[in-house]
Parts: C-alpha cells; sequence; structure tokens
C-alpha cells in the first residue's frame, strides 16, 4: 500500500474593510462535503509474484493494492472590520473532497482466463471497497469538525487588524489539523481493514479453483504489516487510533 495527500492552499486569509459586517450566511461553516471518490486506476499483470512479494512485504503475493489517499479542504477564513477597530473573524464556507485511487497488481504466473486469477482479483477489488467506506466515514467526521469553527452567526471578535490576521491563521491551521487527523484516520483505518481481509480470506484462497493450486502465503505479523501513513498531529478532535 502507499498513500500521500494533497490540500488546496485556498485556506488564505482575506480581509473585508467595512464599517459593519454582512455575513454572506446565516449559520455556522458552510460545509460541503462532495461525493467521496474511489477508483481503479491502474491493473498491473506484468510482475512475477516474487516481485509483488517485495512490494507487499513478504516472500511472495500472488495480488496487492497500492493506494493513494487525497484529502483535500478549500476554504477561506474571512475577517470583516466593525465599528471602530474592533474585527469580526469567521470561515464562511469549507469544500472537502476526499478520494483513494488504486493500482491492483496480479501475478503475472496466473492467466487471465483463470480462476486463480479471478480469484485473486475479487480480493484485491474487495480492499478497494472496503477503502470506499473507510474514507466515506471519516469524510463524514471532517466536515463536523469543520463545522465547529466559528462561522458568521458566531464569529470570533478581535481587536485590530494584527489580531485578526493571527487569528484567521489561526482558523486556517485548525482547519488543516482536522484534515491531517482524518487522513491519518483514515489511512491506519484501511491498513486494519486491509489485514483483516486478508486473515479472514487468505486460508480459502483458491478453494473454488480446481486443482493443482499453488501454496497461499501466510498473512504477515501484525508487527511486520507495512503501514504508510502519517503519524497525525497533535490535539486532533478524537484520538486517532494506528494500526493496528
Amino acid at each position: 500500500m502507499d498513500a500521500d495527500i494533497s490540500y488546496s492552499g485556498s485556506l488564505s486569509p482575506l480581509f473585508t474593510p467595512l464599517q459593519r459586517a454582512t455575513p454572506l450566511f446565516h449559520h455556522s461553516p458552510e460545509v460541503v462535503a462532495h461525493p467521496a471518490t474511489m477508483s481503479v486506476s491502474g491493473l498491473d499483470t506484468s510482475k512475477s509474484s516474487a516481485e509483488i512479494g517485495t512490494m507487499a512485504g513478504t516472500d511472495i503475493a500472488y495480488g496487492w493494492t497500492r493506494f493513494q489517499l487525497h484529502v483535500n479542504v478549500a476554504g477561506r477564513p474571512r475577517a470583516t472590520q466593525l465599528d471602530g477597530n474592533r474585527w469580526s473573524v469567521f470561515c464562511p464556507k469549507f469544500d472537502i473532497f476526499f478520494d483513494v485511487d488504486n493500482t491492483i497488481y496480479i501475478s503475472n504466473q496466473f492467466p487471465q482466463d483463470s480462476c486463480l486469477f479471478t480469484s485473486t482479483l475479487h480480493h484485491e477489488v474487495g480492499h478497494a471497497f472496503d477503502e470506499y467506506g473507510i474514507v466515506v466515514r471519516q469524510e463524514e467526521l471532517l466536515a463536523a469538525d469543520l463545522g465547529t469553527l466559528p462561522g458568521p452567526d458566531n464569529p470570533d471578535i478581535v481587536d485590530g487588524r494584527d489580531a485578526a490576521q493571527q487569528r484567521m491563521q489561526g482558523l486556517e491551521e485548525q482547519a488543516r489539523t482536522f484534515r491531517n487527523c482524518a487522513f491519518s484516520q483514515a489511512c491506519y483505518d484501511i491498513a486494519r481493514r486491509g489485514f483483516a481481509r486478508d486473515s479472514r480470506e487468505y486460508p480459502t484462497a483458491f478453494s473454488e479453483c480446481p486443482e493443482p493450486r499453488p501454496p497461499v502465503p501466510p498473512v504477515p505479523d501484525r508487527a511486520d504489516w507495512a503501514v504508510p501513513c502519517t503519524p497525525p498531529p497533535q490535539n486532533c478532535p478524537r484520538p486517532v487510533v494506528p494500526f493496528p
């Protein structure tokens, strides 16, 4: 498995000097969680079982799914000037985009019209669908977390432009922290679900295929499981549960 993260730089501060603040929305931050997407962008059948095993961290592997997780939060903290030198600081809107993309590897020793190939593919596609359910849940939690930040109807009121700038930077950092926490938890949950699926399905792999069947390698020990997850930052809104 592999993972990376993308992030929109659109959380840049924006000042709007006005005599009176006119909120754009009459609620706390509008949070739009765009439908999470899951895709399989590649099916690689060029590698041997030993080559796939090297990627998966085992001696041999007949199949392996490499995932890339992307979490993007777009939004813009805003400050509007009230009477005198007081400023209202809030987050009008956030857009959330979750995406998990997969490359599936299947050993070149299996003909593509064989039961062994079909069984391996079915197992690997199962990993991809597991990932989708995980990112949908994490997107929901991230939306709830971002909704706790000050919005147009409950802004932070500070004195002075410098204080407003600092508070906007603080809100930007909070949004980034929420994003990074959700990313880490999604990654750990994908690894945990992957281990559980392998442990459940490996013992009966190829059982429906005619003999001769290749020997099925054991699932690596949890301590040897390769987890490509970035540790979460501090101050997550809920404890992040690492693998295992």
